[in-house]
């Protein structure tokens, strides 16, 4: 069982996520991770750091703790596959064995302004299909090749500075389509839900079919449940909550959307039932015990708590001291 810790990037500055990666570290967490977004998911008093640049800075500030984007869209929107490749490549050339790769097929927010569209879901997943199989074959390829598929065309690629080795990727999956994509092509699984019940009976074993299809053992394979929490008082979460994302992942039309104007008046409709329950919302860390365990028996061996509470080094501390140990044991 394996432990990461996702600093979001909405609302602090990312010196501030420095600091939480350092201390991260310290507290033991496997790993960091940080949102990659155009922009952020509500208006007010938010921040949208760029997260290539910091992921770099969070690498060269830590010595041990592995680092990746959670997750970064390479369908050919604000980034080309090539260049995620290269700079993937990069990183992990100057902190081997230390960068990991999170993918998915974004939201409207921040790809639907570069693409001049928001393609449905089909073309998307198609899209990043192709652009993992272009980015694997950037980083392995020892000669100069063409590269003409569906949406992506490139003639005289090779990349000079290769990685140091293996990258591990991580594809983002709320649903079967996606998680065919993640066995078939990633590495790992990395799941968004909440629903415990809907990871074990559709997430896990679609992917876990495509990746024994496509010859390798699923078993071996981390399936990391991206799973967020607030601690503290929860009629204030609550509040927080509807000023700023709470409808994000539990609103449809929030994904689709490109205004986060927009996605913030959604919050502040949400119902505070499902907020409490989507977000993990609690009075104390150790109330998160049987909801992560419920993940663990879920089929997830890996758990990334994604901080709702603004509080990062509060929270990094308390779930260390009252949360991991009780999963460990």
């Amino acid at each position: 069982m394996k432990f990461g810790f996702d600093t979001d990037g909405a609302w602090l500055s990312p010196n501030d996520h420095i600091e939480s990666a350092i201390l991260a570290e310290k507290l033991g967490y496997d790993s960091v991770w940080i949102g990659d977004h155009f922009l952020p998911w509500f208006d007010s008093e938010a921040q949208a750091p760029a997260a290539w640049p910091w992921l770099g800075a969070a690498l060269a500030r830590t010595s041990t703790i592995k680092v990746g984007p959670g997750v970064t869209v390479p369908i050919g929107g604000r980034y080309h596959p090539l260049l995620v490749g290269q700079a993937a490549a990069t990183l992990d050339n100057m902190f081997p064995g230390r960068f990991l790769l999170g993918v998915g097929t974004g939201q409207a927010m921040s790809e639907e302004r570069f693409m001049g569209k928001w393609p449905e879901w089909k073309e998307r997943g198609e899209r990043l299909s192709e652009a993992l199989q272009l980015i694997r074959k950037l980083w392995t390829e020892r000669d100069y090749f063409d590269w003409h598929g569906t949406y992506f065309s490139a003639s005289k690629l090779y990349l000079y500075t290769k990685p140091s080795g293996y990258i591990d990727i991580y594809v983002s999956a709320r649903g079967r389509s996606a998680a065919r994509i993640a066995g078939s092509l990633g590495d790992h699984l990395m799941t968004p839900l909440s629903d415990a019940s809907k990871i074990k009976s559709e997430v896990i074993p679609e992917f876990d079919s495509a990746m024994a299809k496509s010859g390798r053992d699923p078993s071996r394979a981390k399936k990391a449940s991206y799973f967020t929490i607030g601690i503290g008082d929860v009629d204030e979460l609550v509040r927080m909550l509807r000023q700023s994302a709470g409808a994000a992942g539990l609103i449809d039309a929030a994904r689709a959307e490109m205004d986060p104007r927009k996605i913030q008046e959604m919050s502040s409709k949400a119902p505070r039932d499902s907020l409490v329950q989507h977000h993990h919302l609690v009075r104390k860390a150790e109330d998160l015990v049987e909801p992560v365990q419920s993940m663990a028996d879920a089929g997830c061996n890996y758990v990334i708590f994604n901080d709702e509470s603004r509080r990062p080094a509060a929270s990094l501390r308390a779930i260390a001291e009252e949360v991991i140990p009780h999963i460990r044991g």
